[in-house]
């Protein structure tokens, strides 16, 4: 708009989506199922994942974290160490997920782990995970505000350590309706990414 160009819109990121009530939310039992949705790379924050589903563990919590993704070939090594140094009942990696399946995949577990280092856009990985029915626990970049509003779809963690980290998914675990409210959220926010309501002007415009 300041260019001069009053008509310009911003489109949303979208994919072809599920019909409504397609997913029913995972329930939750007393463990909690987290997951990694990403390209295994130092940047992406696998490090600090796998740190906080330990710390979660030796706090008596009963948590499970599936690393899901691609390894970097320069990361594989140094991925494999720190895999090495987690019992498998708390972290797993479980490779790449196919393409046609990431809702059905995703909707295993409860909350996204998305404590990236890395600069990044829009995350495709959120409207997956939303879609998913998991909420998102991540790490904060002004563009992820519009997607991420916490206390409502998830959370969005500015310079947070370890502990805080620990703490959030302490108190969702403490209090399961908080979780399923957020979950729920997630699973309405998504609706706003799918193809028919992000392309809806779009497709007006090429009406007229």
């Amino acid at each position: 708009h300041r260019m001069g160009l009053p008509q310009t819109e911003v489109l949303d990121n979208c994919k072809e989506m599920k019909p409504e009530g397609f997913v029913t939310p995972l329930p939750f039992n007393g463990t909690l199922r987290m997951c990694t949705f990403a390209r295994v790379t130092e940047d992406k924050g696998i490090d600090t994942a796998m740190e906080i589903a330990k710390a979660l563990d030796a706090k008596g919590r009963k948590v499970a974290l599936d690393i899901l993704g691609p390894v970097d070939p320069s990361y594989e090594e140094e991925f494999r160490a720190l895999l090495d140094g987690c019992p498998k009942d708390i972290v797993e990696f479980k490779g790449v997920v196919d393409s046609q399946k990431t809702v059905e995949t995703l909707n295993n577990y409860h909350l996204l782990l998305f404590p990236t280092r890395h600069k990044e856009g829009f995350p495709g990985a959120f409207i997956d995970a939303m879609e998913a029915g998991l909420t998102i626990i991540s790490s904060y970049l002004d563009n992820f505000v519009d997607i991420i509003r916490n206390d409502e779809n998830g959370y969005l963690l500015k310079d947070a350590t370890k502990d805080e980290y620990v703490k959030l998914i302490e108190g969702l675990i403490e209090n399961p309706s908080e979780l399923e409210r957020l979950r729920m959220t997630a699973l309405k926010y998504s609706r706003k990414y799918s193809n028919e309501v992000a392309l809806a002007n779009l497709e007006k415009y090429l009406r007229e």
